[in-house]
């Protein structure tokens, strides 16, 4: 059973989360599951509210809106590049966003590379095999693997590598918008989709009803002092009600079932969000292993 309210005042977000799972025997591992499944809730949440939040939106190729991602043969495909991130990164500096860290000068170490003073910004694992294939303006590699500077900076958790002045953190549970673009005819560039039904397509804005439609992948800059979470009454901690299998019921005879629960409250705001960007782009590196 799972309730969720959901309250908006103005650019400041709350949600109140509950969750009760019936259980069976005495696993000593459902404490530690559902502990994760309360942070993985958490998560997402804040990862929604980002997607959200952003100011500054942008999209690969021509697109200008989500409806518009292409991946057709013939057509300018809504690809990751290089300009479009140089593009983000002049629009953060025009509104005076702060970056996260300083420049990374490099060592004596064989191997090891400068980094320019960079931004933060979080993608999937699909988003960060389009930023192994870039190239800068003189045809060179734009992508830095983050083991080319660990020597000589401190990493981030799941920092994976650089392109000019972001580093890009590579989230687990990236979420992306699927079937999101538009209806796919031909796809010889093998560019993700989602096969969705009518209902599905319309309930997304599409017009073309049933069949296969492009998938976005999103890269979220976050820079200092843009968002935030706040304080809720209550929500001091993830709050945990364990009831142990053994009361005989009507329903359970036997005692079997038992009961875990948690609850927790969640609250953010944009106090910036022309400082906050989003950059959503299509991928040929999401299809299935056979």
């Amino acid at each position: 059973m799972k309730t969720v309210e959901d309250i908006v005042w103005s650019n400041v977000r709350a949600l109140a989360v509950s969750m009760a799972i019936l259980t069976g025997g005495s696993s000593s591992e459902l404490p530690l599951n559902n502990t994760e499944l309360a942070a993985e809730l958490y998560d997402d949440y804040l990862q929604t509210e980002l997607l959200g939040a952003a100011g500054l939106e942008c999209y690969g190729g021509v697109a200008t809106t989500l409806l518009e991602l292409e991946g057709n043969d013939s057509q300018v495909a809504s690809t990751l590049s290089y300009d479009i991130i140089r593009r983000i990164q002049i629009a953060l500096k025009a509104n005076h966003a702060k970056k996260h860290s300083e420049i990374i000068t490099g060592s004596t170490k064989v191997g090891t590379v400068p980094v320019n003073a960079s931004w933060f910004a979080y993608c999937g694992s699909s988003s960060t095999v389009e930023l192994e294939k870039l190239k800068d303006d003189f045809d060179e590699r734009a992508y830095t693997p983050a083991r080319m500077y660990a020597a000589a900076g401190n990493l981030a958790k799941n920092e994976v590598g650089a392109v000019h002045s972001t580093r890009f953190i590579e989230a687990e549970r990236m979420m992306h918008f699927d079937g999101a673009g538009k209806k796919m005819a031909t796809n010889a560039g093998g560019y993700a989709t989602t096969d969705l039904t009518a209902a599905q397509s319309t309930d997304r804005g599409q017009t073309g009803g049933a069949g296969e439609y492009f998938d976005g992948f999103p890269i979220i800059w976050v820079t200092k002092s843009a968002f935030a979470t706040i304080g809720l009454q209550g929500n001091k901690k993830i709050k945990f009600l364990s009831k142990k299998p053994g009361m005989a019921t009507q329903e359970d005879p036997h005692g079997l079932m038992g009961l875990y629960s948690f609850n927790f409250f969640a609250g953010s705001i944009a106090l910036e969000p022309e400082k906050i960007a989003r950059l959503v782009h299509v991928s040929t590196s999401a299809g299935s292993c056979a």
